[in-house]
């Protein structure tokens, strides 16, 4: 990958953050949830999320701790996650989307590499389309409105190698 970046688990001091990046407009034209989220909604989530042993929430930062973006992983069972990712909006467009889903990816492999990632897009978000392609993701099912990506640790160990 061509961007340094640390990947780490979300804290309390990401609350703000992660909320603010939500909210941004483009993000909330991508998401499934195109509502404004409160504070209270987000708190709610977050907390939930961060105590929820089934996910996993994770902060990139760059060499200097700037905070990037966030992703998120969830367990649909004991042989399905489910990934997703918002961009800090300063940095979309940085090549930073890559690193950062590359390096989620990589940890949830190591934890399990029997494993398939799943990741849910609306058609309309061309961009996330065309990460999750780089990334190795092939499509599986076609919704009214979204599309449906599935990655196994084959397909990524591959695309490990060719980097």
């Amino acid at each position: 990958m061509n961007k340094n970046l640390i990947l780490r688990k979300a804290n309390i001091t990401d609350l703000i953050k992660i909320r603010f990046w939500r909210n941004d407009q483009v993000t909330r034209n991508n998401s499934f949830n195109k509502n404004y989220i409160n504070q209270n909604e987000h708190a709610k989530w977050f907390f939930d999320t961060l105590s929820n042993n089934k996910k996993n929430l994770f902060i990139g930062e760059d060499k200097n701790n700037n905070k990037i973006g966030i992703t998120r992983l969830d367990e649909i069972n004991k042989k399905l996650i489910e990934v997703s990712i918002n961009i800090n909006p300063n940095y979309r467009n940085s090549g930073f989307g890559k690193t950062l889903l590359f390096e989620t990816i990589k940890k949830a492999f190591k934890k399990n590499e029997n494993i398939k990632i799943l990741s849910r897009i609306l058609k309309t978000n061309k961009k996330s389309v065309r990460l999750f392609q780089k990334v190795g993701f092939k499509l599986s099912t076609i919704k009214p409105k979204s599309y449906e990506y599935i990655l196994n640790n084959k397909t990524f160990t591959q695309i490990v190698k060719d980097e």
